[in-house]
């Protein structure tokens, strides 16, 4: 049950994010449709930073906000009484977490990349055009059809058996220069948060067309970064190199950076073909325009702060405390008056006892119970609530009629 309800509050909070990121994934997909060449590559890729950072600017923590509440809020425990009130179990949850599992496992250990990882043998650097780093080491794969930088933590830089026949001198140094821009930028990591995001987020159409949005920019970046200083003959070389490479490849969702699917290959050609040179007031317009969203995020989350009313709380999910076996057996009554905090997560804590008839009779079971309620998920959560547990043998006993008046209740 606990699982569950984990699961549950975190699908909320993944939904509450929903405006924030469909107004973003819209703006950064228009910005690769039709204004990349006037932004520029790099400049266009780096602003998916700005999901990220806005999305850790919306849940900054807004403090710790007292709500004193001088009620006492009262419940009746019974020999009988249910184990859970005031909630409703539905498979959303199960829903959500299954798709999410789903597209996790196939962007990180899909049969493909299997294969790929089974099929590779080490190959000498030695006869490359280009140095590689230190820490990228060279690998062939007969089942690799275009370059591939694979792994995070090892990164492998993986080329089909026979990559000397396929490309010539020129595009070979192109491809292995375009690779080794992902591995220094860390585009691995980058891609494996990538799939995590849309792991959790695999429910909104448009965090799929972001994703392929945002690859494809990556990609772009590194061809622009690659021939910034070539000729227009290399350039073209390069454009043969990427229809060498689009022949056999197709869009596969993964963590580690490939040469592109097909789709991605023509745009980047087009890119190459268009060769139009940034706009710096473009470039100014998109950089003060990110930074004043980002602005009025950060500001319009601390505000929610201000005018805030204090409101009866009242649970999702009760737990009702177990009646003690020798209370039963003695027929005993009483009551356990608690106070404790609520959590901006909705999560109990700090729980104790104020004060309890008969003593520590019904203590133990009262505060364990306790600890397991679970609030709507607020802003500011709550502290110092009073609850009053009232242990009867029957709904119409006198001690649970009369207890709450013979009870001092002190803070």
């Amino acid at each position: 049950m606990s699982n569950m309800l984990a699961d549950s509050q975190l699908l909320t909070w993944l939904i509450e994010q929903q405006l924030y990121i469909c107004l973003i994934m819209i703006a950064l997909v228009f910005f690769e449709k039709k204004s990349l060449p006037s932004l520029g590559a790099k400049l266009s890729y780096s602003l998916w930073l700005i999901l990220p950072v806005g999305i850790i600017l919306n849940n900054l923590p807004l403090g710790f906000v007292a709500i004193e509440n001088n009620e006492i809020t009262r419940y009746l425990v019974g020999i009988q009484s249910p184990k859970f009130s005031q909630t409703e179990l539905n498979y959303l949850p199960l829903v959500w977490g299954l798709g999410a599992l789903v597209i996790f496992f196939i962007g990180f250990f899909s049969k493909q990349q299997q294969q790929i990882t089974s099929s590779l043998y080490p190959a000498a650097a030695q006869n490359l055009p280009v140095q590689l780093p230190d820490r990228l080491r060279l690998y062939r794969s007969d089942i690799v059809s275009s370059p591939l930088l694979l792994g995070v933590y090892s990164p492998k830089l993986v080329l089909p058996t026979h990559y000397q026949k396929r490309y010539s001198q020129d595009q070979l140094t192109m491809i292995l220069e375009h690779e080794i821009y992902h591995f220094k930028r860390k585009d691995n990591l980058c891609n494996s948060l990538a799939i995590i995001f849309l792991s959790l987020f695999w429910f909104n159409p448009l965090i799929w067309l972001g994703y392929f949005s945002y690859r494809r920019v990556q990609e772009i970046s590194c061809d622009s970064a690659v021939l910034k200083s070539k000729t227009k003959s290399q350039c073209i070389e390069y454009g043969k190199a990427l229809l060498i490479c689009a022949e056999q490849t197709s869009a596969k969702l993964c963590a580690y950076t490939h040469y592109g699917e097909k789709n991605t290959m023509f745009q980047r050609i087009n890119n190459l073909k268009q060769n139009k040179s940034t706009k710096p007031l473009a470039q100014l317009a998109a950089i003060a325009l990110t930074t004043s969203l980002l602005t009025g995020v950060a500001v319009a989350h601390q505000d929610e702060s201000h005018g805030f009313k204090q409101e009866k709380v009242s649970p999702i999910m009760r737990i009702e405390p177990k009646y003690p076996k020798h209370a039963i057996e003695e027929e005993t009554e009483g009551a356990v008056v608690l106070v404790y905090d609520i959590t901006p997560a909705g999560l109990v804590e700090n729980v104790s006892v104020v004060t309890s008839q008969p003593k520590g009779i019904f203590d133990r079971q009262a505060k364990i119970a306790l600890r397991q309620w679970q609030y709507d998920k607020t802003e500011h959560g709550a502290e110092r609530l009073l609850v009053q547990l009232d242990f009867a043998m029957s709904k119409d006993s006198e001690i649970a009629q009369n207890l709450l008046e013979r009870i001092k209740v002190t803070r």
